[in-house]
């Protein structure tokens, strides 16, 4: 099974040159998101993936701070063609919360969340 079937297409994005005020004003129109959202992904102008920001990280800045500035050192991604079942260890290796999946070109197809891996895990 390719990670495609965990993935969720519900993802919260935004260009790479974004502030802290943009990303929150996003997420006020994407409170649906909330619930499960603990991961701001960051796009360049051909929607590839280049970052990752941690949500508590917006809270501690003002709202003018680059978002770049507050991504995670290391990127950790998974292609779509990843089979399915290599997916925990990549969570438990570098314990993540939200791993994303991007296409050949590096644009950003979904997320899978550790709440996924977990359902996975039970059915087994």
């Amino acid at each position: 099974m390719s990670v495609l079937e965990l993935c969720d297409r519900e993802i919260a994005a935004v260009p790479m040159d974004a502030t802290v005020a943009d990303a929150i004003q996003v997420l006020k129109t994407n409170e649906a998101l909330m619930e499960t959202l603990n991961t701001l992904f960051l796009l360049d102008a051909e929607e590839r993936l280049t970052g990752a920001v941690p949500l508590a990280r917006l809270f501690l800045h003002d709202g003018a701070t680059p978002l770049r500035s507050l991504a995670v050192e290391t990127l950790i991604d998974a292609p779509v063609t990843e089979q399915q079942d290599s997916i925990p260890e990549l969570f438990d290796r570098y314990n993540l919360l939200a791993l994303p999946v991007v296409d050949e070109d590096r644009k950003l197809t979904g997320v899978i969340t550790a709440d996924d891996i977990i359902s996975v895990l039970r059915e087994k």
